[in-house]
């Protein structure tokens, strides 16, 4: 149980799963939605 939940957590970079490809999807996706948002958002500059 534990070790199924350890190699769950593994870095994709380390062991080629099934997840590998959809992990780096999401995570490449999330970063550039972070950076657009970051560029975009209203600036608050008071």
């Amino acid at each position: 149980m534990v070790s199924e939940l350890v190699s769950d957590l593994l870095p994709a970079a380390l062991f080629w799963t099934p997840y590998a490809d959809w992990i780096y999807t999401i995570v490449s996706t999330t970063g550039l939605l972070v950076i657009v948002w970051l560029v975009l958002r209203p600036r608050a500059e008071d």
